[in-house]
């Protein structure tokens, strides 16, 4: 509908006699949208994956880590821009990343229960600077309210935690 809005505008303009379309308008055509596009059980996964690690103390995680390792077996697969998207749009799931990016313990043999978090993500990350990663990221970095600037060069760096780290900034 957008797309016809704006070929009408440039056609009743070049009517008019304009010489050529405002940039405004033909940049509105080319905008992309950024759309979390996960399964509800996904979804419940990863809410309660973030949820239980950003409220777990040591002794909690290690309690419960059984559960907490199986719900991070259930988001293989799942792409980092996708999972990042999910939690941007619950803002009680960003401070429960924030949180967990501060927690220090070790955790399943990783050094930090952030390294543990964060290890599928950046890797899924790598995988789409392979293929999507920069046709989405002005889409990704809007949805996010990150810097898309920033964003581009730690993922052309391959900086794939400060990525992480620079959507949480702001919270």
């Amino acid at each position: 509908m957008k797309r016809l809005g704006v070929s009408i505008f440039l056609l009743f303009g070049a009517f008019l006699g304009a010489q050529e379309a405002p940039s405004d308008a033909i940049e509105m055509s080319q905008e992309k949208e950024f759309i979390v596009n996960l399964s509800n059980d996904k979804k419940q996964v990863i809410h309660t994956l973030v949820q239980k690690m950003g409220k777990y103390k040591t002794k909690d995680a290690i309690w419960h880590r059984k559960s907490l390792k199986k719900l991070g077996r259930q988001t293989r697969g799942i792409s980092g821009t996708q999972f990042l998207g999910y939690i941007f749009e619950h803002p009680n799931l960003v401070r429960d990343t924030k949180k967990i990016s501060k927690k220090t313990f070790r955790l399943f043999g990783y050094d930090s229960m952030w390294e543990a978090f964060s290890k599928g993500i950046r890797k899924q990350l790598a995988k789409e600077a392979e293929t999507t990663l920069f046709e989405d990221l002005s889409a990704f970095a809007k949805h996010t309210g990150a810097d898309e600037n920033t964003l581009r060069h730690l993922a052309l760096d391959g900086k794939w935690n400060e990525f992480i780290l620079h959507l949480l900034e702001k919270y």
